[in-house]
């Protein structure tokens, strides 16, 4: 994916066919169980890259495909002409590892040819794609046109992240996502002189079942998470056997018809003192929590946030409200559901519905959103509504009823299961 070899595109009438709907497609399956590449991060941002490199089938397509082939050591090469050429010059080697989008949509059209010419594409569309739940916003699209955009979004959130932690720009949140090392700095420098070599020694080294088109821009990509330390979507991994197996438990045994909402939801709210474990408000919000849970409104209490204000602080969100709830107000772990991951309102909505939908909740009814009168209009405005379109491509909940200055009813889209590579602290 660096410095990138042309590669063929299709012809036209196939580029049409492949913006068919796909008649008939499954939607998300609760059974599913995604394949791992051994990092969390890797396969909540790329889960189709690591199903190209874990799924034999895929996998054995690509390494086969001559023009992918020449890809990958057209890549390697290219950085290995960088290191050299720009000297100790780091952004340099960075923007030798970013590529333009019709590159990008060019080795998108190639992989689906590798894919269908091998018999696999279908395959890997129906029997993991579309159950895992991670391309929901895709699901109309025909199968070639669902790989093809998957890889877009895999390989744009790769570009992305170059340029974010390795040249500076800014994220769509620079007070709480932006790299940790000011750009030009002494430490950066040598960050990013340090990667270079290490991705170029992995290629030589790792890889013995051959390396894939996509493997060093991936490489280099992690890397530069890790070594700015966001490894956020990677900290409570795997969730729903660790701080939410009780609650996990407890909700494949509960008769929801007994409860007027499935769940309540609290949205987190970031202290903004750095030895603050919670602000004012939060608290304030987990009394209001407290209170409807003991009234009955709800089975199960979902806090979410994650480690958002002030920037890389050490205290996560969820995790304290839910230590709050059971400490305070004696509420059993069973009953919380932690999100650890949000970092905004848009997607404390959006990976509510995913616990539920991991915890087998029904999704066709409302959820009660509890919160403080601000937070509760500024939901119930345009602006929100404006922001969940923008940001996430969607809306991210539907039929909003605002029943109290504290609550508001709501239902959650199932498109929420849909993993936004461009977010890579938040997919």
């Amino acid at each position: 994916m660096l410095l990138r070899l042309a590669v063929p595109i299709l012809a036209a009438w196939a580029l049409s066919a492949l913006a068919l709907p796909a008649m008939g497609a499954a939607g998300p399956d609760r059974g599913y169980r995604p394949i791992s590449s051994g990092s969390p991060v890797q396969d909540e941002n790329f889960y189709l890259l690591t199903l190209l490199q874990r799924w034999s089938p895929a996998h054995a397509a690509v390494v086969a495909d001559p023009e992918l082939e020449a890809v990958a050591r057209k890549a390697r090469g290219g950085l290995e002409a960088a290191r050299t050429a720009c000297k100790g010059d780091p952004a340099c080697k960075v923007k030798a590892m970013t590529v333009a989008d019709a590159d990008i949509a060019a080795e998108g059209d190639q992989l689906v040819s590798a894919l269908r010419r091998a018999g696999v594409l279908d395959r890997l569309a129906d029997r993991h794609l579309r159950p895992s739940g991670r391309f929901e916003r895709y699901r109309d699209f025909s199968n070639p046109a669902l790989v093809r955009q998957a890889w877009i979004d895999a390989a744009q959130g790769i570009d992305r992240i170059f340029r974010i932690y390795g040249l500076g720009d800014k994220p769509l949140y620079p007070l709480i996502d932006a790299s940790s090392y000011p750009v030009g700095d002494a430490m950066w420098r040598d960050a990013i002189n340090d990667l270079v070599d290490v991705t170029l020694e992995d290629m030589r080294e790792q890889n013995p079942r051959g390396e894939l088109f996509f493997d060093l821009s991936l490489q280099a990509a992690l890397d530069m998470l890790y070594m700015n330390g966001r490894d956020e979507p990677a900290r409570f991994h795997p969730l729903a056997s660790t701080e939410n197996a009780k609650a996990v438990a407890y909700a494949k045994r509960l008769d929801w018809r007994r409860w007027p909402y499935p769940a309540m939801l609290i949205p987190g709210r970031s202290p903004t003192l750095k030895d603050d474990p919670l602000s004012p408000e939060a608290k304030m919000k987990l009394r209001l929590a407290a209170r409807r849970f003991r009234a009955g409104r709800a089975p199960i209490i979902v806090v979410s946030g994650g480690y958002v204000s002030p920037m890389q602080t050490r205290f996560n969100e969820a995790l304290e409200m839910k230590r709050e709830l059971m400490r305070a107000y004696a509420i059993p772990e069973r009953a919380i559901l932690i999100d650890p991951y949000a970092r905004h309102t848009t997607t404390n909505l959006r990976n509510t519905e995913r616990l539920l939908f991991e915890a087998g909740a029904p999704l066709d009814r409302p959820i009660l959103v509890t919160t403080t009168d601000y937070q509760s209009r500024y939901i119930e405005g345009q602006v929100f509504h404006d922001r969940c379109l923008r940001e996430l491509g969607y809306l991210c909940f539907t039929d909003l009823k605002r029943l109290s200055l504290f609550d508001t009813e709501l239902k959650l889209p199932l498109v929420s299961l849909h993993r936004d590579a461009s977010d890579p602290l938040d997919p």
